[in-house]
This record gives structure tokens, sequence and C-alpha cells, in this order.
């Protein structure tokens, strides 16, 4: 029960198809980090925290070592207290993705997996992704002295400055690494990506864009301003 009590978090503030799952996989493979799933939890103070314990624990095969227990948010409906951000035992991870390339593989998971899932029509994917970065931008300008930002496109292709970035904001003794080990939830749908990359235990470069789902600059133009905007908060964290 002592190792429950004396743990820090680490919150990944996020959205939908972001490699945020990728990133949970390489920092739980740390012997100082543990959680790797999405739990869906709402954080509006301390209680909360100590739920997240329990979920990470109880709900997964997690290791209890370690100083760091870790929670993905990607989603508005997880309202997350900005107070709670500032505590000096929460860790902030700020994860983008450009609209295009998410909005395009939100759209072709959800056609794979259930065409009549509303993630399968682009103009709604659209929507809920501006939503959720507007929401990301005001919780930005909340909490910069705990917290950090990553690019999700760098974490593909600049994965060791991005791993090594994290690292030294986490002050983990052991260096963050390309290669990650996979657990019993792993790829399993609604506790994170259900893809096919997810499984392959590192970082994987050569995938596909999803060029066929069709997006005009027109109707992107609301979420690159979206996108834009974000950034800017998002400097504050840097």
């Amino acid at each position: 029960m002592e190792t429950l009590r004396s743990k820090q978090y680490i919150l990944v503030l996020s959205h939908m198809r972001c490699y945020s799952s990728l990133l949970c996989h390489i920092l739980n493979s740390n012997p100082e980090v543990a959680g790797y799933v999405e739990t869906h939890s709402r954080y509006a103070g301390r209680p909360d925290l100590w739920r997240l314990k329990r979920r990470v624990f109880l709900g997964s095969d997690a290791d209890v070592g370690g100083r760091y227990v870790l929670d993905k948010v990607l989603h508005n409906s997880c309202k997350v207290n900005p107070i709670l951000l500032r505590r000096d035992d929460v860790f902030v991870i700020f994860i983008l993705r450009e609209p295009r390339r998410t909005i395009q593989s939100t759209v072709a998971m959800a056609r794979n997996l259930d065409p009549h899932d509303w993630k399968a029509d682009p103009e709604k994917v659209t929507q809920a992704y501006i939503r959720r970065v507007k929401q990301l931008r005001l919780l930005a300008y909340q909490e910069s002295q705990h917290a950090i930002f990553v690019d999700a496109q760098r974490l593909i292709d600049e994965s060791p400055g991005v791993l090594g970035e994290l690292t030294t904001f986490l002050s983990l003794q052991e260096p963050l690494t390309e290669d990650y080990k996979t657990s019993r939830l792993t790829g399993v749908r609604l506790f994170g990506d259900p893809g096919k990359y997810i499984n392959a235990g590192s970082i994987v470069r050569n995938r596909e864009d999803y060029s066929e789902i069709e997006l005009s600059d027109d109707e992107l133009e609301p979420a690159f301003e979206a996108y834009a905007a974000a950034l800017e908060a998002l400097e504050t964290v840097r």
C-alpha cells in the first residue's frame, strides 16, 4: 500500500490518432513508469489521482514499482481540472498532430473496424478534432511549469531527440528507447490504439498515409486554424 501512496503522476493530454498509445507504451517500458492504457477517467481533484493508481495496478498488468503512474486523456468528456495540473506531483505531456493526417487516420480506422461508427464521417471527425484541440489550447495556457509539448510527427521522425527530451523532463535514471514492451491490453479497442503498428514493439516509421481519404483544403481550414492557435499556446510549455 505504501508503494501506491508515494507515486507521482504523468498525464498525457492529446487527441485521437496522435501516437499517444505508442508514447505511453514507450513510457510504460521504463522501470520508473507504470501505465499504458486509456482509463477514460476525469480529473477533478486529488481523489481522482488515487483512483488512477488503483485502476492502473488492478486493471492492467503494469508493474507496481517505480515513481510514476500514467494515464492519457484524449476526449473533452474526460474533463481535467487545471488546478490539478499545477500540483508538483503531476507532470503533463501535451502531444499534438496536424489535422489532415489525424483525420484521415481516424476515418480509415473507423471504416475498417465499424463503418457505422461516427468516426467514419470525415466532417464529424473534423469537428471533434477542432473541439479537442481548442480544449488543449486552454489547458496549455493554464499549465506550463510542469509540462512539455511533443510534436507527434517528431516522435516518429526524430525519435531519439524527443525521447531524450522526455527522459530529461521526467528525470528518469534510464533513458527512454524506441523499443517497448507490449502487454495484455495492447491493441485492445477502447484501451488504446487497435491498429496494426502498436504490437510491433518498436517505433514503425514506414506507415500508411491514408491519402485515399479525400479532404479538401476548405474543409480543413478551421481545423488548421485551431491547430495553429494550439501550437502558439503550447510554445509556452516547450
